[in-house]
């Protein structure tokens, strides 16, 4: 559908997993961020070559990939946000 797609208007189409890149370190947590990471890199790498893009170096990004939820407030969907069940059979005052 994608490739259809690209090619009906005339325009490239770029797939992540063709490419040979790193999963770069991100504050984002759970199981599927690596993939999320490496769609990332993808777009930055297609966004870097394009003519007039604004320059991005790698420390700039991989700064901003290390505070992805300070900056932005996203979390990931599977992140654990807490330990806390609230269950209260556990022995102590309640609050």
């Amino acid at each position: 559908m994608f490739r259809a797609k690209a090619k009906e208007v005339g325009a490239p189409i770029t797939f992540a997993e063709d490419l040979d890149l790193p999963v770069p370190e991100s504050d984002l947590q759970g199981p599927y961020q690596p993939k999320n990471l490496i769609t990332i890199s993808a777009a930055l790498e297609v966004y870097r070559s394009l003519e007039g893009s604004l320059p991005l170096n790698d420390e700039q990004i991989a700064e901003g990939l290390l505070q992805v939820q300070k900056t932005t407030g996203l979390r990931g969907r599977w992140q654990i946000i807490s330990e806390e069940t609230g269950d209260h059979s556990a022995p102590g005052d309640l609050a």
